[in-house]
């Protein structure tokens, strides 16, 4: 069983309870308000639910049956499942860890209601069934739309960086910093054209990248490093990612060396910009590799005596982060996470897989003198869908 069927089976059996609840809740809704025949109710309810369950069913009959039939997944390019079956199971899941926490609280309030019988009866449950209606069409658009744009559109971050004691050579210096590029049959042109766009537009003097350019499989490697050679900065440092590893984990590197980059595998750059130097430490850390707090103490401690230094790695694992700010690193540039994927958000509270393997899940953050970056990225690994995470570049000036 592929692990796309397998993580897929995985979130439906966690994701189905609620999904029949609201389809029960959005049927008595309709129900109380009296609209509906008894007939187009159900159908409202549960063909929503069925459509859903659908990439599921194909997935787990493909995996019960042993078929050597490759899975539309492994096509070149978006054929029709894609829309029939991925693209409405991943948008019903964003619908679904939307929608929940809006509708238990409507349903605590009316048991509180009915227990204190503090209510109107014919006026409180034609009110909370108009809600619930509304919420669930709100949220279908508001969540087609939104993951369209978050997957689709990258945009480009910018934050100003201040060091203390910056050395003179490098006060405005310019920083690209990206990863997870993620090419394969959903990342392609109209992703990764605005993506170069970006960083030709800008013009970084450096650039960095922490690792991922590839999904799966050696299909897409050419066509990945020959877009990474064509970005051009006065340096380009590159560390390896979950992806490159299970990919082609020497070739990528090597690719990426001729096209010009520095590859780094727990080791030390000296940079020279302007007059001045900067330290790059390149750390491996990768679910197939991961480095430790007695390795990378070792690899700090040896690290170049120099006024700036950066920190690069894929994941922005919270100990790796503790030992940078103990060694007197400034900055520390960091991917993986996807900006957490997709973030539900209820009541506003941003909530994603992702926080349960580091808080450095997107954004800013800082450590005493250390400086936490963390990309969203530009692609996508199981979901073909962002949301509340929008693809980007970050642009960044000390």
């Amino acid at each position: 069983m592929s692990w796309e069927i397998r993580v897929t089976l995985t979130i439906t059996l966690m994701t189905l309870p609620f999904a029949i609840y609201l389809a029960f809740r959005v049927s008595a809704a309709l129900r109380t308000l009296k609209y509906f025949t008894k007939w187009l109710r159900i159908s409202i309810a549960l063909v929503p639910v069925i459509w859903y369950l659908l990439l599921p069913i194909y997935y787990g009959a493909m995996a019960i049956s042993g078929s050597s039939q490759p899975l539309f997944i492994r096509e070149n390019t978006l054929t029709t499942p894609d829309y029939l079956l991925l693209f409405p199971f991943w948008l019903s899941v964003i619908v679904i860890l939307e929608a929940i926490p809006y509708f238990v609280s409507i349903d605590l309030i009316n048991l509180v209601l009915r227990l204190t019988k503090k209510r109107d009866h014919v006026i409180w449950d034609k009110t909370q069934a108009a809600i619930k209606i509304v919420a669930i069409i709100f949220l279908l658009f508001y969540a087609g739309f939104r993951s369209y744009n978050d997957t689709y559109h990258v945009q480009s971050t910018h934050e100003n960086i201040a060091i203390q004691n910056l050395p003179a050579g490098l006060q405005n210096l310019k920083v690209g910093f990206f990863a997870d590029v993620q090419i394969d049959r959903y990342t392609q042109a109209k992703k990764l054209d605005q993506f170069k766009n970006i960083l030709q537009s800008e013009k970084p003097d450096m650039l960095f990248f922490a690792g991922d350019l590839v999904t799966s499989g050696k299909k897409y490697t050419s066509q990945a490093t020959e877009l990474m050679s064509s970005l051009s900065a006065g340096k380009r440092i590159a560390v390896l990612g979950d992806h490159d590893y299970w990919s082609d984990p020497s070739r990528i590197p090597a690719e990426l060396k001729k096209g010009g980059w520095i590859f780094l595998q727990n080791e030390h750059r000296l940079v020279e910009y302007a007059g001045d130097t900067l330290l790059v430490t390149g750390v491996t850390h990768i679910y197939s590799k991961k480095t430790n707090k007695a390795r990378l103490r070792a690899l700090l401690e040896a690290a170049p005596d120099v006024r700036m230094k950066i920190l690069l790695v894929h994941q922005p694992a919270e100990f790796i982060a503790a030992l940078a700010a103990e060694y007197g690193y400034q900055i520390l540039l960091a991917g993986h996470t996807h900006g957490g994927g997709i973030v539900a958000h209820p009541w506003g509270i941003p909530v994603t897989p992702s926080r349960f393997e580091t808080r450095y899940f997107s954004g800013f953050f800082t450590l005493e003198q250390l400086k936490i970056v963390v990309t969203n990225g530009i692609g996508n690994t199981l979901s073909p869908l962002r949301y509340h995470a929008t693809a980007e570049v970050i642009i960044l000036r000390l």
